[in-house]
């Protein structure tokens, strides 16, 4: 009997060695479960953190590119008005030189004019 009381207790301890062990072993799998799970979320974040700058600098970047267009095509008019008013002061400026020539033309007739009057 004592045999068999030895056995049944060296079963029972061996028995509750795998049943801490597995209960240790549950538990680790838990912790690791919960672990990753945790990473999983904290990724997602990063990610989801990430995919907002690249969406805010996305819009940014079209927001520049829409003024640049927008300064390209003030630009564009100014340039061609710029180029109006130069063509228009060339011809102003063709047009007081022709009249002062001809003023001067006119003065040098009426100089002469005078002289020749005043030689008679």
């Amino acid at each position: 009997r004592s045999i068999s009381n030895d056995l049944a207790d060296q079963l029972r301890n061996q028995l509750l060695q795998v049943k801490e062990e597995r209960e240790r072993w549950a538990k680790e799998q838990e912790d690791t479960q919960r672990k990753v799970l945790n990473s999983q979320v904290q990724f997602e974040k990063v990610r989801e953190a990430f995919k907002k700058k690249i969406d805010k600098e996305k819009a940014r970047s079209k927001d520049w590119e829409k003024a640049n267009q927008d300064q390209q095509i003030v630009i564009e008019r100014l340039s061609g008005e710029y180029q109006g008013v130069m063509s228009q002061f060339q011809e102003l400026q063709e047009q007081i030189q022709s009249d002062k020539e001809s003023s001067d033309q006119q003065l040098r007739q009426q100089w002469q004019d005078e002289k020749a009057s005043l030689q008679q």
